[in-house]
């Protein structure tokens, strides 16, 4: 694979544990500009929150059983 198919694809091994999909898409366009990818309805997976109400129930648990 050449160099530049690479670009978007490559992660650090730091995060080599994370499982997840990328996609790359070459939309032909002469200069940079959004794209809107369609993926569906996600609410079977994701809600919908505000940093505030996010941030309230955030809750860390370290391996030794303690909390941060």
């Amino acid at each position: 694979m050449p160099e530049g198919d690479k670009l978007g694809y490559q992660k650090r091994s730091l995060f080599s544990h994370q499982r997840e999909y990328r996609v790359k898409i070459d939309t032909n366009r002469p200069e940079p500009s959004p794209y809107i990818l369609e993926v569906g309805d996600l609410s079977d997976i994701a809600v919908i929150t505000t940093p505030k109400e996010f941030n309230a129930q955030l809750e860390l648990k370290l391996p030794d059983g303690s909390h941060a």
